[in-house]
């Protein structure tokens, strides 16, 4: 004897025709569609009084979706495989939303994205390629997405704000996807005025905050700081040549006194006489100084470097 408790679902055992053929199956009713209040851009879809799936409205217009509505199990995995579609496309749409991207940085993002399974919402699912690659053709094709305008506008922020060199936007290019050509066109803009003109700055910078080097020792280092930042050896030359290094004698004077003592207390472990000056006027030229400044140190400080303990 069969309990009365026992639920008969809501379903109709119906003939339907698909691209397999005519088959049976079961057959439903929308009976309600509620618009979803953590999200007005999404509702809730009933069938017999249960709840059946949650879209987007784009979801719901393109399938036509109303109360009455007789659904398939065909037509709702359509729906359901369009909606995770829909979803796909939301994400990377957020994605964007915040900052211009490149097709290869939301490749990426879109690569590590798990989203829940549309049949199974206990279960997370990663993102198909072909609808990876369906998402980015769709971007691409209503404007979100373009490498092109995507790299001149980087290269632009790069270079006005960052003061960044060519060669080093070129690679950071490269690495987010931009084609040779894209890359070529991006920088094409970033003239060599405008290259030096950052370069100087870099330099300014640079030097406010070489207190204690020679003049010698700031170029030199400074000449590798805007190799590094991406400058090509011609305007890192020229931003030298005009950047302002000089100090005054008593300045030079005063960082050799402190140089030189950090020297002899280094050298006068190993070495004493004769050795001791050549080590410490190798120290001290490779800093910068000229032979005359280091001799009239030497001379001044005779008596110290005769001595065995300091």
């Amino acid at each position: 004897m069969y309990s009365r408790s026992l639920q008969i679902l809501p379903l109709k055992a119906v003939l339907y025709t698909n691209f397999k053929g005519i088959e049976w199956g079961f057959q439903m009713k929308i009976t309600k569609i509620e618009r979803q209040k953590k999200d007005k851009q999404r509702y809730s879809i009933y069938a017999d009084e249960e709840f059946l799936v949650g879209v987007h409205e784009q979801v719901l217009l393109d399938f036509s979706l109303f109360t009455d509505k007789e659904l398939t199990p065909e037509l709702v995995q359509q729906i359901k495989s369009q909606e995770f579609e829909s979803k796909v496309y939301q994400k990377a749409l957020n994605y964007i939303s915040y900052q211009l991207r490149s097709v290869k940085e939301v490749q990426d993002y879109l690569t590590k994205l798990e989203l829940t399974d549309p049949s199974h919402p206990d279960k997370k699912i990663i993102i198909a390629p072909a609808t990876r690659e369906k998402t980015i053709d769709k971007l691409i094709g209503q404007g979100y997405l373009n490498d092109q305008i995507y790299g001149e506008s980087y290269a632009r922020n790069q270079a006005n704000i960052n003061y960044k060199g060519p060669r080093n936007i070129e690679q950071e290019l490269i690495k987010k996807g931009l084609s040779e050509t894209e890359i070529h066109n991006a920088l094409d803009e970033y003239s060599p005025e405008q290259q030096l003109e950052n370069a100087l700055e870099l330099a300014r910078k640079f030097i406010r905050k070489q207190k204690r080097l020679t003049p010698k020792m700031i170029e030199n280092k400074l000449q590798q700081h805007l190799i590094t930042k991406g400058y090509n050896r011609d305007i890192v030359q020229q931003a030298i040549t005009k950047s302002d290094t000089h100090k005054d004698d008593e300045e030079i004077d005063s960082l050799l006194e402190n140089d030189a003592a950090k020297s002899l207390r280094k050298r006068r472990r190993k070495y004493s006489g004769y050795d001791l000056k050549q080590f410490i006027t190798q120290d001290l030229l490779g800093k910068g100084y000229t032979f005359d400044k280091i001799n009239f140190w030497l001379e001044d400080h005779e008596h110290e470097l005769e001595e065995e303990d300091i």
